[in-house]
């Protein structure tokens, strides 16, 4: 599954940069995506940190598409009611995943930004509503599951989090060191890496 997630977010990127950037731009950018360490180790050992990327790419050009459409004043809930349930079908994959609504947040605040001077504002503002409820409905059992397990939110952020450490200072520039060490000098120590 996981090898199956990570071509299919190759095709995903493809899409967005070829909606965003062009099609020159879009092979280049699946090429470097498809090609990238990561991207072909996180594939290859099963976890579940692939998905991440697969809900992020495929809702974020759910949601170019959808409000392109509605800044041209054309029917978008299709895409937008898409978007939102692919987008909150994310959260179920990977903590990190937890900090893409400021992404998409930036998102929608340009696309009504540009419509605005369009004169299509308020269209937005229904299709992004619609978006938001849509990724509500997708993102209510795990909502309800932490309301009931209030523990389990945070349970796996804090073992990781530097700032669970006596002193955060020395844990930070301690991983930077690591990190450096690292990319110029012994490579990971992790056998799984």
């Amino acid at each position: 599954p996981a090898a199956v997630w990570g071509t299919l977010t190759v095709a995903g990127l493809y899409l967005l940069a070829r909606k965003l950037l062009g099609r020159w731009e879009a092979a280049a950018a699946a090429f470097f995506y498809a090609a990238s360490f990561w991207h072909v180790l996180f594939s290859r050992l099963g976890l579940r940190a692939v998905g991440a990327p697969f809900f992020l790419v495929w809702a974020a050009w759910l949601l170019a598409e959808g409000l392109s459409r509605a800044i041209e004043r054309r029917p978008a809930w299709r895409w937008m009611a898409a978007a939102g349930v692919v987008y909150g079908c994310g959260f179920y994959t990977y903590l990190a995943y937890r900090v893409t609504p400021l992404l998409a947040g930036a998102v929608i605040g340009a696309a009504w930004w540009a419509a605005r001077q369009r004169g299509s504002g308020k269209a937005v503002i229904r299709a992004s509503a619609l978006w938001l409820a849509a990724t509500a409905a997708a993102v209510a059992p795990l909502v309800l599951y932490f309301a009931r397990h209030p523990e389990q939110l945070t349970h796996h952020t804090s073992e990781l989090s530097v700032f669970a450490d006596p002193n955060p200072l020395a844990e930070i520039l301690s991983n930077l060191g690591s990190t450096a060490a690292m990319l110029f000098f012994r490579g990971d120590g992790g056998w799984l890496y």
